[in-house]
């Protein structure tokens, strides 16, 4: 058996990625065998995603279907999105829809095949801070400007927000004992690691034990001064299951994290 994976395509600064792959030669003995072939399918998708990277994934299946009676029809099935821990259920779930869709009676033509995987890399933050450019951005009053040497800010960089009349927060945003202090109580009432990368996909657990809404902007692709319109069309990463009027906004550059602590102010609007 043969599979090619030629067809790759990117999208959001390649933070997406789908991968299709096709069988170009399969052998008498196999070519009928639908769970092989998915299974090796995706194996082969997989190699175009870094081994260390974390992703959430959804795979499609499209193929022809000959029936004797009727003729061919093309079919096409979506599993549903599964993190990385988890993509045994998404293979599961793709093979369960082929082959529901064949109860029919019908028969595969093999190499009508096609599988699509589609991967969303999950970004992590925690990086020191190492870019000294987008000065214009950082010198805004409305941008608290995270400096550490560890792997702890994105706790750093909610403490302005969680705090924001705090006695001593002057002291925090310049980066005394008392902010690392605050962001471990922090982090150990999120019960989470401290000291380890938080990556998007931790996000959520964090709104929920706070209550809170959090929305982030990729620095990258921050919507024009004085403009409401493309808010939540630039954000990077939203949540609406955690149902709540409090948000707080971070800024996401080269897996490090700021805080925005006014939005009006952040964006020049009244």
């Amino acid at each position: 058996m043969k599979l090619d994976a030629s067809d790759v395509s990117r999208a959001f600064q390649s933070k997406t990625k789908s991968v299709t792959v096709r069988p170009t030669k399969l052998g008498w003995n196999i070519r009928l065998d639908i769970e092989y072939i998915l299974y090796n399918a995706f194996l082969k998708a997989k190699k175009e995603i870094p081994s260390d990277a974390d992703y959430a994934v959804y795979g499609q299946c499209s193929f022809d279907v000959i029936y004797s009676k009727t003729g061919i029809d093309t079919v096409d099935v979506t599993s549903e999105k599964q993190s990385k821990k988890n993509v045994a259920l998404m293979w599961s779930d793709l093979r369960k829809r082929i082959f529901r869709a064949l109860q029919s009676g019908g028969e595969i033509e093999p190499h009508t095949l096609k599988f699509i995987f589609h991967f969303m890399i999950i970004p992590k933050g925690g990086a020191s801070t190492t870019s000294r450019d987008k000065l214009s951005i950082y010198n805004k009053t409305s941008v608290n400007k995270v400096v550490n040497e560890d792997n702890n800010c994105f706790w750093y960089a909610l403490l302005p927000l969680v705090y924001p009349k705090h006695p001593k927060l002057k002291q925090i945003k310049m980066g005394r004992p008392i902010r690392k202090h605050l962001a471990v109580e922090l982090c150990s009432h999120c019960d989470m690691e401290w000291d380890k990368q938080v990556s998007f996909d931790d996000i959520d657990k964090v709104e929920r034990a706070l209550q809170v809404n959090i929305m982030m902007f990729d620095i990258d692709n921050i919507p024009m001064l004085k403009t409401t319109s493309s808010i939540y069309s630039s954000l990077m990463y939203k949540n609406s299951e955690v149902k709540t009027p409090t948000q707080y906004y971070l800024l996401y550059d080269n897996e490090h994290y700021h805080s925005i602590n006014n939005i009006k102010g952040f964006l020049a609007i009244e």
